[in-house]
């Protein structure tokens, strides 16, 4: 709604972030309406549709074709895709291990987390 995106781009002068996010969901029927009002406001609209099941997929792929014509980048993806990590890093952590003599043994494990 108006209101909704008056109030993101609120916070994101606040914030002074660069980017803007819009999350234009149902029941918001001129959602393609806003997505080309923020395109005439210079700023870039693109769509990620989430197809629940296939009746939803055949539908989501009327709506990016709808989009296509209007320059409107648009990408279908299933709800149940699986999204891998958008930030990995390598740490090295230590374990200690207990021998059957008392002894303790030192290991450095080297391990990617994401």
């Amino acid at each position: 709604t108006p209101d909704d995106m008056a109030n993101t781009d609120a916070a994101d002068r606040s914030s002074g972030s660069e980017h803007s996010a819009v999350d234009a969901q149902p029941p918001s029927t001129d959602w393609v309406a806003e997505l080309l009002h923020n395109q005439s406001r210079g700023l870039a609209a693109s769509a990620l549709l989430i197809a629940r099941d296939d009746a939803d997929t055949a539908a989501a792929e009327a709506i990016r074709l709808l989009l296509s014509r209007i320059d409107v980048p648009a990408l279908v993806m299933s709800a149940a895709t699986e999204l891998p990590p958008l930030i990995t890093y390598r740490r090295t952590r230590t374990v200690l291990r207990s021998t059957p003599t008392g002894g303790v043994v030192v290991q450095e494990v080297e391990e990617e987390v994401g």
